[in-house]
């Protein structure tokens, strides 16, 4: 989100719910606002979201349509979410077109729109967005809208974890590390990957590098950071 689109969230914030500032300053969700406390708070937020989105504003459009999809603060509805992240898109938001390839990649039984997903996330990894780079390392891991292919998926992966992508280092390091017919290709890359990865897990808090890689092989914890994830 650019610092334009920032200011005018707080000002829309400040402006039409006062009473709940501190809920916002408190929770994480001024840059991931489907990041957020339980219950209630969610659907402030996602209320909050609706009113901005109505108003035309194409990154609270893309906020408002993450709340579809995990299901705080509203009731999951893929179709409302596609309709949110589409207008977003219109509205010239691009990152709203890694969140509706994920969507269609990740929570919709589609081929049609798995094979569209990889075509929307083209525009975002020309653009440098490593969120974009990983969603495109997994399709080409597990075949999703493209014939599985580990060394493209291990391609994008590694341009992500370069560009500081946490998950995407952790995806580098596995998928090399069990690379059995190119060995010392493969060593070497995981080397420079697990490389990457500590050096990424260092931002902001320190994380366990054996911890993170545990989790990054749960679907539901890869779901959820995709999501999550600026």
């Amino acid at each position: 989100m650019n610092r334009a689109y920032r200011r005018k969230y707080w000002l829309f914030i400040a402006k039409h719910h006062l009473m709940f500032l501190p809920v916002f300053v408190l929770a994480p969700i001024f840059i991931n606002t489907t990041q957020a406390y339980e219950g209630n708070n969610q659907k402030i937020t996602c209320d909050a979201l609706e009113e901005g989105a109505k108003g035309g504003n194409s990154y609270l459009e893309l906020s408002y349509g993450h709340c579809f999809v995990s299901g705080g603060g509203r009731p999951k509805n893929y179709k409302l979410a596609e309709y949110w992240y589409k207008k977003a898109i219109n509205d010239g938001e691009v990152s709203a077109k890694i969140s509706l390839a994920s969507l269609y990649l990740f929570h919709l039984d589609d081929n049609k729109k798995k094979q569209l997903a990889v075509d929307l996330l083209r525009e975002p990894i020309d653009k440098g967005y490593s969120k974009a780079m990983f969603v495109m390392g997994v399709a080409f891991h597990n075949g999703l809208g493209v014939d599985k292919d580990n060394s493209k998926a291990l391609e994008y992966y590694k341009e992500a974890a370069e560009k500081w992508h946490k998950l995407g280092a952790a995806a580098c390091y596995l998928v090399s590390k069990d690379n059995l017919y190119h060995l010392e290709r493969g060593k070497l890359t995981a080397d420079y990957c697990l490389k990457l990865l500590k050096r990424n897990l260092s931002m902001l808090k320190p994380e366990s590098v054996d911890e993170f890689l545990n989790q990054a092989t749960k679907e539901e914890f890869v779901q959820k950071y995709i999501l999550n994830d600026k």
